[in-house]
């Protein structure tokens, strides 16, 4: 028997059904497809997503699988201040210390603490982590999750950090990270590192000779290669095998073991530098040369530079077959090989000989 008229009205018809498919997809009436549902059950039940990479610019996840639940609303931005403080900070960098709700800082400057207060007096120190003798590990976990708090409560939060942020400072990476795993956004920006500023003031191009760059106690430990025909970068000379924070420096008691590491590679009488990058915008940069058989005793001397540069000791071996596959020319060839005698600005010599002198006027 066939239903009443008003019977079939009494239920759901098809394009009822459709119309309400079409109101969870919010588009048409027509009958949704397999890929439409789909798609529709993932907007109703959303999956969570893995943030892998944030770029502030365009607001593009890049990385893993993009699934549809929008980012918490927290936003950590790591920053740096450069090497000068307020005169090498980015245009991008300031806005975000104007801008957010939460500032934390770490710098070891203090006309920069005082700038960036200056700028937003509500701005937290890290460095207050720190205490003599305490394990620098404590002090890195608990400036992570200060900076995570406020970003759990879904509050932008800029951290400022020494120098680039990213260059042995490994509690930005660890904030970014664990960020990015809870589902917030979190990305770093560029700023001057120690060893930009080395590279410009001793006149350092690291495509000249090639360049190998080491924190002193990971290549002490894991016993990386150095090639002697190649400039070196060590740093943290002054505090190798050192864990815990020492407000007053450092007395090297390691550093012995650090020059019979670099003895296998070098004469003792061979020439490095010392170097300490200026701070202040009237300032400059303090090289000591210094023979590698008395790092040592000079570093007991200098207690402010930890950051030891050595230029190359030998020519590099040269690859005539490799020369002659890659078509370059036996003049140009020879021309690039030539190693010449590598010298630092005299004007940024502040110790000649291990005598101290007056520093030269620029």
């Amino acid at each position: 028997m066939r239903p009443r008229r008003d019977d079939r009205q009494a239920r759901p018809s098809r394009r009822t059904t459709a119309q309400r498919c079409a109101g969870i997809m919010g588009g048409s009436s027509a009958v949704p497809s397999l890929a439409s549902r789909a798609r529709a059950s993932k907007r109703v039940a959303p999956r969570s997503f893995s943030l892998c990479c944030y770029t502030p610019a365009t607001a593009v996840y890049i990385g893993a699988p993009i699934m549809s639940a929008p980012p918490k609303l927290g936003v950590l931005a790591i920053i740096g201040t450069g090497i000068q403080g307020g005169r090498q900070l980015t245009r991008e960098a300031i806005t975000r210390i104007k801008s957010s709700d939460v500032i934390m800082f770490c710098v070891s400057e203090p006309l920069t603490r005082d700038w960036l207060l200056e700028l937003r007096p509500d701005a937290e120190d890290l460095s207050g982590f720190y205490a003599d003798g305490k394990d620098r590990r404590t002090t890195y976990e608990e400036m992570v999750e200060s900076m995570l708090e406020p970003v759990r409560q879904g509050k932008s939060v800029t951290a400022a950090f020494y120098g680039h942020p990213g260059v042995f400072v490994s509690p930005s990476h660890e904030a970014v990270k664990r960020a990015r795993r809870e589902g917030y956004r979190a990305f770093m920006q560029p700023a001057i590192s120690a060893e930009a500023c080395l590279y410009a003031d001793l006149g350092i191009d690291p495509a000249e000779h090639g360049c190998l760059s080491f924190e002193a106690s990971e290549w002490l430990v894991f016993g990386h290669r150095l090639d002697p025909s190649c400039t070196v970068i060590l740093w943290q000379v002054d505090c190798v095998g050192e864990a815990s924070y020492q407000s007053e420096g450092y007395n090297g008691a390691h550093v012995p073991l650090l020059v019979e590491g670099l003895l296998r590679y070098y004469d003792a009488g061979h020439v490095g530098y010392l170097y300490h990058a200026p701070v202040l915008p009237i300032g400059r940069p303090k090289v000591w040369p210094v023979k590698i058989g008395e790092l040592h005793e000079t570093l007991r001397r200098y207690r402010t530079a930890g950051t030891l540069f050595i230029p190359p000791a030998a020519e590099p071996p040269v690859d005539l077959d490799m020369a002659r596959r890659l078509c370059i020319p036996a003049d140009e060839l020879e021309r690039d090989t030539h190693m010449p005698p590598w010298r630092v600005d005299p004007r940024f010599l502040i110790v000649v000989g291990n005598t101290v002198e007056p520093e030269p006027r620029l």
